[in-house]
């Protein structure tokens, strides 16, 4: 199965970003972010930015402060910026998301 890592909105197309055998994919879709979020059925993926949306499991580090958070992608040069707006909902929703993983 391939992993998502992310997806990246660009007018009324969206990129997917994903993982399959090691190699990362990317996909341009004729679909905007809004459709694509209502259609993806995952609550490990998250809305972090006015342009992106991110899988919680693809994060491997998060870096920068209240002003602009930036999420490391694994295995990536991919760095995923936070809106300020939605700083404080993506960190807890993250540590949510890390809890219920650790207890599974």
């Amino acid at each position: 199965m391939p992993d998502l890592l992310f997806i990246e909105a660009d007018d009324n197309y969206s990129t997917v970003m994903w993982k399959e055998a090691g190699e990362i994919q990317k996909k341009l879709l004729r679909v905007n972010l809004k459709n694509l979020e209502s259609q993806l059925d995952n609550s490990f993926t998250l809305r972090c930015h006015r342009s992106y949306i991110v899988n919680v499991n693809a994060i491997s580090a998060i870096t920068g402060n209240t002003n602009g958070y930036k999420l490391k992608i694994n295995d990536s040069d991919f760095s995923i910026p936070v809106s300020r707006p939605k700083g404080k909902e993506v960190m807890e929703k993250i540590s949510q998301l890390r809890n219920i993983m650790e207890l599974s």
